[in-house]
């Protein structure tokens, strides 16, 4: 007798793990959107980055998983300093409102034409 009912607690817990193993799992695999900014790096503060948009200023943040290219060659975060004034496009994400950079990619500083 005892040795039934253990195993239909067995069977209970097993059965409860298998259908609340694709809830979780559905819960994680969903996608985070991605979204993109481009426009001039104006500052870089740490692992903080400014961007100047044709409308606004905007921060982003470096995470330690940032791919960042330079003119298609990958570079280290502490490099982007150097590049102040060039031309920026950033991927991120965003979470409660933070901008986490995915990847960002420097290409030269738009050249105004002379008169």
């Amino acid at each position: 007798m005892f040795r039934s009912v253990m195993m239909a607690a067995l069977v209970c817990v097993s059965a409860l793990v298998l259908l609340a193993t694709p809830a979780s799992a559905a819960g994680k695999s969903k996608s985070t959107k991605t979204h993109a900014i481009t426009g001039t790096l104006e500052k870089v503060d740490g692992q903080t980055l400014t961007i100047k948009t044709s409308t606004q200023s905007e921060s982003v943040m470096l995470a330690p998983t940032t791919h960042i290219t330079q003119h298609g060659k990958a570079i280290q975060p502490s490099q982007l300093s150097a590049d102040t004034g060039s031309h920026v496009s950033v991927h991120y994400t965003e979470t409660n409102g933070q901008k986490q950079a995915t990847s960002v990619s420097v290409t030269a500083a738009t050249k105004t034409a002379k008169k």
